[in-house]
């Protein structure tokens, strides 16, 4: 759920509504990437509310404060400071963490409330309505968003994962299909 509902609940938060086809069309093609992976028919959900009931069942009994889950957000968190580029986007990551989290869920992961977090909070749903609205009537901001998209494809498949970790490799055909020419 968490590439499919989730995502969903995340542009609403933004203040990004999809019409209800669009949405379901989103997650079908989840469900079709869940099938070929081998999940059970019985256990994919059929629409979009039933996603998000299956998303907040699994959340309930999983979801909480641990050390382990805590050391991984600030992994994370450093990591995304260092691929993003200059300081000031340096708090981006903890930020948007807390905002699509909400108070409760960050806090357990350690990512605690800074003075701006609120400040930013209400411009940022107002340029996701403003910004779907915005893509949708102009074709040079798509096309700018969709390079933006591709930039942070190539950044992550570039970034240094250290050790003798596996390096994050996206197919030839997909990265010729989305134009991601960096190979890590």
């Amino acid at each position: 759920m968490s590439f499919s509902s989730i995502v969903l609940d995340g542009l609403a938060k933004l203040g990004v509504s999809l019409p209800d086809s669009d949405a379901e069309a989103y997650l079908h093609c989840w469900l079709v990437a869940g099938h070929l992976l081998g999940i059970r028919q019985e256990l994919l959900p059929p629409n979009v509310e039933s996603a998000q009931a299956l998303a907040a069942a699994v959340a309930r009994p999983q979801f909480g404060p641990t050390v382990e889950g805590q050391e991984l957000t600030r992994a994370l968190i450093g990591m995304m400071a260092n691929i993003l580029p200059g300081d000031v986007l340096r708090n981006v990551a903890p930020f948007l963490m807390r905002f699509f989290l909400g108070r409760e869920r960050a806090s357990w992961i350690g990512i605690d409330e800074q003075p701006y977090f609120s400040f930013l909070s209400a411009p940022l749903r107002f340029l996701g309505i403003e910004t779907g609205e915005l893509l949708r009537d102009s074709s040079a901001l798509s096309q700018l968003a969709e390079r933006v998209g591709h930039l942070l494809v190539e950044s992550i498949v570039f970034v240094e994962r250290g050790g003798n970790r596996p390096s994050f490799a996206i197919p030839a055909d997909l990265r010729q299909a989305w134009g991601v020419n960096w190979v890590s």
